[in-house]
């Protein structure tokens, strides 16, 4: 007889087990499977997560040797209108502020040229730009180009960026360096990422919790990877992307045009480095312009792209984070997804002046006590940053516009009234003065920082007689139609030793003085529709000027065209004058071809013929923007 066949299970003991399986509900089933999946799941999860991490360069920001920064870089903090302070500097002491529900993260962007610095085809290619095979490699002796601190409120889930301005000066935090100030951005050079944190912790008094550095090619393959962000230019901007940057530093960017415009990495990178058309304030509000752009494009993106995001990104970053640090925020991370993202600059307009440090430097001054208690309350009292200024008297008349805010410009007579100053301004020829035989010795010690000493006066020779030929016209056409490069001739032509400008009129200086009343036309495209080659590369060789008539029998000063070029960002002036407009809206062909005139204050002091030497050659031969 056959044994029934029953459910139950004997024990090594002989007693009887039950299948505890088969006594569970079937909701009870389901549950466990999900649980087993989630369990799978989540163990799979911490492996992927894992992995991408290892994508990282953790470093812990240290450096084995402290870097030095030359005496000669970082001549050009604008210091206008500005009070010289010289008494001693005092940094209030206190522990940093700090709170559980904040994280304050060190964004550094670093510049990695160093040799490749010095060879004008790096700048043709971006993967040369940091002189290594590796495009994305990290030097210590790299430049910090940006700072931008990063604050995560965990528990209102609100991101806060905060610019710090590079020729902010702060104490050297080193053995062997007390009393000595220099500009904060220099700290990076002199002790890695390390020092930089620790000398935000100690001047603003906020803890610094990490840092993330990448640099300009890191830049660069970000915004390719997101996809490209979506800006908004002003004229200005526009225009100095499409002229000023393929001329000055040998890079060709995609054409912009003012109004809204979608950006590959390359020409973003250059947006955010520009200056020069205005200063290093509406620098860094561009650059937390493109990583709110950025921000922007990543909450829109697939799991798909967002799995190839980190594949791209990760590895071109370098941070102290840990892993199980970055695992922590992961989960923090959907709550930032479409925030509330907030701006703001450090130190506060109108709460500033300036000082001489290291080398005879000039850095900005800042009023410690104003700026750290504005800090502190935009990163951790729910303060908006317009709350913030208005709660600063200091800031009352110099708050600095929010981003996209034009700020209002003369009209009725366009540059010719920024340029006058309050009771007129001579202007000399430039390159006369520069030229002068006294200044060979600066010449070379700025060509030799960039170049090497062995190289200076070849390349000195080179610059000098780029800028001082004296042809134009069909003569210049015919010498430079196939050169590659441009040349011009920047001297007063029809016999003029100065030029003064008081906003309305003109007088010249030729002998005899005459003087007329110009009329402003308004804003024209010079060299419209040509196109020029320079550094093997073609390009639109046209750019805005400014149109000036005088109704006056004067001859070839009857109209003159000015460029958005003005001493407050570059100590000299650029101009043309003749008799005929539509020749002289012609760049490359006609009487005035190649032909642009330059002046500088007649009344220039020594560190303005410093500055627009060190300007003239640190652009021409490749070096720091």
């Amino acid at each position: 007889m056959n044994e029934l066949k029953t459910k139950t299970e004997k024990t090594t003991d002989g007693a009887l087990k039950r299948n505890p399986w088969r006594r569970l509900p079937k909701g009870g089933k389901i549950a466990v499977i999900v649980v087993g999946i989630l369990a799978v799941l989540a163990v799979l999860a911490a492996l992927y997560v894992n992995g991408k991490l290892d994508l990282l360069r953790y470093d812990d920001g240290s450096v084995s040797e402290m870097g030095e920064i030359g005496a000669e870089e970082d001549q050009d903090l604008d210091g206008t209108g500005l009070t010289h302070t010289e008494a001693d500097m005092a940094v209030p002491e206190g522990s940093p502020f700090a709170d559980e529900d904040v994280l304050n993260i060190l964004l550094i962007g670093t510049d990695e040229r160093t040799e490749a610095v010095n060879d004008a085809d790096a700048f043709t290619h971006l993967n040369q730009l940091d002189g290594t095979e590796d495009t994305t490699e990290f030097s210590d002796d790299a430049r910090s180009d940006s700072m931008i601190l990063v604050s995560l409120d965990i528990k209102d889930h609100v991101i806060r960026l905060v610019s710090i301005e590079r020729g902010t000066g702060v104490p050297i935090l080193l053995d062997g360096y007390e009393d000595q100030y220099d500009w904060i951005t220099h700290t990076f050079r002199y002790g890695g990422a390390k020092l930089t944190m620790d000398t935000v912790e100690d001047c603003f008094n906020v803890q610094v919790d990490h840092y993330v550095r990448f640099n300009f090619n890191s830049f660069v393959q970000i915004v390719d990877a997101v996809g490209g962000i979506d800006l908004n230019l002003t004229e200005d901007e526009a225009k100095a992307l499409n002229w000023e940057v393929p001329s000055n530093s040998m890079l060709i960017v995609n054409h912009v045009d003012p109004g809204p415009n979608h950006f590959d990495g390359y020409t973003a990178l250059q947006y955010a480095r520009l200056r020069k058309i205005d200063n290093d304030w509406k620098r860094v509000e561009r650059q937390r312009t493109v990583i709110k752009a950025v921000l922007d494009q990543v909450q829109n993106a697939s799991v798909m792209e967002l799995d190839n995001l980190l594949n791209t990104i990760l590895p071109l970053i370098q941070t102290n984070f840990t892993k199980s640090e970055i695992a922590a925020l992961l989960v923090q991370l959907p709550g930032f997804l479409g925030c509330d993202v907030q701006q703001m600059s450090m130190p506060l307009q109108g709460t500033y002046g300036v000082r001489t440090g290291m080398d005879d430097r000039l850095m900005y001054d800042p009023d410690w006590v104003v700026n750290i208690k504005a800090l502190q309350d935009f990163l951790y009292d729910d303060k908006t940053a317009e709350e913030v200024i208005a709660a600063t008297p200091e800031t009352a008349e110099a708050a600095e516009p929010e981003a996209g805010e034009e700020t209002e410009t003369p009209t009725d007579f366009g540059i010719l009234t920024d340029i006058a100053g309050e009771n007129g301004t001579t202007y000399a020829n430039l390159f006369t003065v520069i030229l002068d035989s006294q200044y060979d010795d600066l010449w070379l010690s700025k060509a030799a920082a960039i170049v090497g000493e062995d190289a200076a006066q070849e390349n000195v020779d080179y610059l000098k007689s780029f800028i001082s030929a004296d042809i134009y016209g069909e003569e210049a056409v015919e010498a430079y139609k196939d050169a590659g490069y441009f040349m011009f001739d920047c001297w007063y032509l029809a016999d003029v030793d100065t030029f003064t400008f008081d906003g309305v009129t003109t007088k010249l200086t030729d002998g005899s003085e005459q003087t007329h009343t110009y009329e402003y036309l308004g804003s024209y495209q010079l060299g419209e529709g040509e196109m020029m080659t320079y550094g093997g590369e073609t390009f639109d060789a046209s750019f805005p000027v400014d149109v000036y008539k005088t109704a006056d029998d004067a001859g070839e000063f009857t109209y003159f065209l000015f460029r958005d070029d003005t001493m407050q960002t570059t100590w000299h002036i650029e101009f043309r004058y003749g008799s005929d407009l539509d020749q002289l809206l012609k760049y490359m062909e006609g009487p005035y071809a190649y032909w642009l005139s330059a002046g500088i204050d007649a009344d220039a002091s020594p560190e303005t013929i410093d500055s627009v030497i060190d300007l003239f050659v640190s652009e021409n031969l490749g070096g720091e923007e």
